[in-house]
């Protein structure tokens, strides 16, 4: 195999080497070792990911991404034919909300009814009939209670996202539930003091546990800028270039639902949504 050597320098200081330019098949087991990663994104800057150089990165490496959509309804022509070309292309669509909202805030004044007939049900019904096959969920701001989780986890989605500081590690048979991937975000790294060694050797961890580990992000920039929610897509490609330079394979969350046997999953959710009476 030939290897490329890259060297980057970034603003934590480090120095690392990523390499190998042979694609590999990331949907297949390989005796039992799934170790891999798990990459999400929400909101719905669909266009930094299909931008010409960051998409034909992404689909030479063979990325997959779970992308949580929010504000369906007002999107452009343009933004939903990038989203089906993601979905036909492989990729998840997860759901995000239909204002993204504080489901806490709003829960303390409101129902859980009203939640889910304000937050839940428009734009879910909207892109499902738009043929879109959504089993995930992203909190908005990632809030909510512990009430709202067991109504969405019982009634409408499988996973259900919210953010971590700290590695989280999926394996295989794990129950419906909630996950927890670490931002990739500029503004993140820096609210929470994490690095970019942290990051690669959270990557070396599940690579030696044979575990899956999870990411997610907002935008894609190719200019680096501190405070916002952004991923550097120098910074990207050496943490995904160091992946797969470890053996880690790349999945969305509607894989994990086929590594655990549960692919009729992602097909057995309702087209349709209805309002729910208490």
């Amino acid at each position: 195999m030939r290897t490329k050597l890259l060297l980057i320098a970034l603003s934590a200081g480090f120095i690392f080497i990523a390499s190998c330019n042979k694609r590999i098949d990331y949907n297949q087991k390989d005796n039992g070792k799934i170790a891999g990663i798990v990459f999400c994104i929400d909101d719905y800057y669909v266009g930094d990911f299909y931008k010409a150089n960051h998409y034909r990165y992404i689909q030479s490496m063979g990325i997959k991404m779970t992308y949580f959509i929010t504000k369906y309804h007002i999107l452009s022509k343009g933004q939903k034919r990038i989203i089906k070309i993601f979905q036909a292309d492989g990729h998840e669509i997860g759901y995000h909300g239909t204002h993204h909202i504080h489901a806490k805030d709003f829960l303390d004044t409101s129902t859980i009814t009203k939640y889910l007939n304000y937050e839940i049900n428009p734009d879910l019904k909207l892109m499902r009939n738009d043929g879109l096959l959504i089993s995930d969920f992203s909190y908005p701001y990632g809030s909510h209670t512990p009430q709202l989780d067991s109504v969405l986890l019982n009634k409408y989605f499988y996973f259900i996202k919210l953010g971590s500081t700290k590695p989280y590690f999926y394996t295989l048979n794990m129950p419906r539930e909630i996950i927890h991937p670490i931002p990739l975000d500029e503004r993140y790294w820096i609210k929470y003091h994490i690095s970019l060694q942290n990051i690669l050797n959270y990557i070396d961890s599940a690579a030696r546990q044979n575990k899956i580990i999870m990411f997610y992000g907002h935008r894609l920039t190719d200019n680096y800028r501190t405070n916002v929610n952004a991923i550097w897509f120098d910074k990207f490609r050496l943490i995904m270039d160091y992946s797969k330079e470890k053996g880690m394979k790349f999945y969305t969350l509607n894989d994990l639902k086929k590594l655990d046997n549960k692919k009729n999953i992602i097909l057995n959710y309702k087209n349709d949504t209805a309002d729910i009476e208490e």
